[in-house]
């Protein structure tokens, strides 16, 4: 009872709580019973719903009188956006222990029996798909994605701490302050060369990750590693004539879902896993279908073999549908380096009998991002490509792009499809109203 009543009197101060992250950890945290209070820009987000929902205080400002007045801290908790702001720096001088995002999970992760879900791509809907499994096994377990649920209304669940499904970030090494009982590795492609600079390094990072690994220590993957040999490594062959029930098609979901399957044989959880492959919602943003008529769909991917693999989905599902594809390319780092393979996909795209036209939209950049010359001709070049290609256009100007989609005639054949990381999916919401 003491531990219990010392939890409830300890408050935990987010920095940046609006951030799809932060906000989810923010839940999380309450969940467990700590006080939760944070701040952010005055700008709306949709994550802030979830916050007002379960009732957890936050301020649309920042600066040092919010600290004063929420006080005593023992906690808080800094997006990696807000480092060095007038609440970060003052919580310092208080000697308030600050912790990054990824050290505010690990906290908590490191406690618990750890299952971190890593990779490329796949990362949110297989630890969503693993997460509804351990749901519907009535486990007592927390989930955080990084990115909202469907079937739980956000980007958390949870039924207590005895376990937890963590997606597991790589960005900056985030990963490397987990220490994770089981490790599912859905892919391993480079990315992120604005940070790591060579595949090699890319590679490195999650070979360091896995040595994390604490007994158990599982690690399911395609793969075979040179890793120490405490830890158990389970390599799956991947059988293309085995297909489970999902809500959404094509092969790199059967993928992810036999490396899930693996996982459940080790843990007894079979029939919860054919359950969920029958009721699961998926989470937004992944082969998202937001109309039926017209017929507008959605997708995160933002990598060339995820930009590819929605393409094929499409095809899979709707063999008679005529469709336009739009791809808004997200940060000029990742476009600049793997243009060629971004080309390619394009071409493989434009191959297709099923396609009217390729819309290529002006890049989404990140905030680390300066607007400067070179990104200037990585988005010269991404015009070039409408120029050379047959089938494709590019837009700069949403006004433009949506003047062009309205002009389309007889939705009945067609399907309209966004892909990207950025905001291009808001485009499908000004076509349904």
């Amino acid at each position: 009872m003491l531990k219990i009543a010392i939890i409830l009197l300890m408050k935990v101060y987010f920095v940046g709580i609006k951030g799809t992250g932060m906000s989810a950890l923010a839940l999380v945290y309450k969940n467990l019973g700590y006080e939760v209070v944070g701040s952010d820009v005055k700008e709306y987000f949709f994550t802030q719903e979830s916050l007002v929902k379960n009732k957890i205080k936050f301020y649309e400002n920042f600066s040092e009188e919010n600290i004063k007045k929420e006080l005593p801290i023992k906690l808080a908790i800094v997006s990696n956006a807000w480092q060095n702001n007038i609440e970060t720096q003052f919580l310092k001088k208080l000697k308030i222990k600050t912790l990054t995002y990824s050290e505010g999970v690990a906290r908590i992760f490191n406690k618990s029996f750890g299952i971190a879900v890593c990779g490329t791509h796949g990362k949110t809907t297989t630890t969503a798909f693993l997460g509804k499994i351990f749901e519907l096994a009535k486990k007592e377990v927390t989930v955080l994605v990084g990115s909202p649920v469907k079937d739980w209304g956000g980007p958390v669940y949870f039924s207590g701490k005895k376990f937890f499904i963590l997606e597991a970030d790589e960005y900056k090494n985030a990963f490397l302050n987990y220490k994770p009982k089981v490790i599912i590795l859905t892919s391993l492609d480079y990315d992120h060369p604005d940070f790591f600079k060579t595949k090699k390094e890319y590679k490195e990072s999650f070979l360091r990750f896995f040595r994390n690994l604490k007994k158990p220590s599982i690690l399911i993957s395609y793969h075979k590693f040179k890793l120490p040999k405490r830890i158990k490594q389970f390599k799956v062959k991947y059988n293309k004539n085995l297909k489970f029930d999902f809500f959404a098609p094509g092969d790199h979901w059967q993928k992810n879902l036999q490396l899930v399957y693996k996982f459940c044989e080790l843990f007894n959880l079979q029939n919860q896993f054919y359950l969920a492959t029958k009721n699961f919602k998926g989470p937004l943003r992944r082969f998202d279908i937001l109309s039926h008529d017209p017929l507008l769909i959605d997708d995160y991917g933002h990598t060339p073999e995820e930009v590819r693999a929605f393409y094929r989905s499409l095809e899979e599902r709707f063999k008679n549908k005529k469709i336009y594809f739009i791809f808004q390319p997200h940060t000029y780092t990742r476009t600049k380096f793997l243009f060629k393979k971004f080309l390619k996909t394009f071409k493989e795209i434009i191959s297709s009998k099923n396609v009217q036209k390729l819309i290529i939209f002006k890049t989404f950049s990140s905030a680390r991002e300066k607007n400067n010359e070179e990104n200037k001709k990585v988005e010269e070049k991404l015009k070039n490509i409408s120029k050379k290609l047959k089938k494709t256009l590019y837009f700069e100007s949403e006004e433009k792009l949506l003047k062009f989609l309205k002009k389309i005639k007889n939705y009945n054949n067609k399907l309209i499809a966004t892909c990207g990381a950025g905001n291009i999916y808001k485009v499908l919401f000004k076509i349904k109203n």
